[in-house]
C-alpha cells in the first residue's frame, strides 16, 4: 500500500529536518524551489535525493534529478514510483 500524499510529504520534510537542521523547513511550500527556499547548493540537494531514495527504496534516474526542484516534485516523484 502506498503513502497518502501528506504522508510522503512529511517523509520528506523529517529526511530534510535531520539531514539539514539549519534549514527553515517551516517556510517551505510545495512550490518553492529546494535550493534557493533551503539554502543548499547543489551538491546537498543531490544529497537529499540520495536521502529520499534511502527513505523510500527507489532509485532516481539521473534524467528525473533535474526535475526534482521543489518539494512538490519530489513528492509527486515519490508517489509516482511507490504507488
Amino acid at each position: 500500500m502506498s503513502d497518502s500524499r501528506e504522508a510522503i510529504r512529511q517523509r520528506i520534510l523529517g529526511r530534510i529536518r535531520e539531514s539539514f537542521p539549519a534549514a527553515p523547513v517551516a517556510q517551505l511550500t510545495e512550490e518553492s524551489p529546494l535550493a534557493g527556499s533551503l539554502g543548499l547548493n547543489s551538491m546537498q540537494v543531490v544529497d537529499l535525493v540520495m536521502h529520499i531514495e534511502e527513505e523510500f527504496g527507489i532509485q532516481v534516474p539521473d534524467r528525473e534529478l533535474e526535475k526534482l526542484t521543489t518539494l512538490g516534485r519530489c513528492i509527486d516523484f515519490v508517489a509516482r514510483e511507490t504507488g
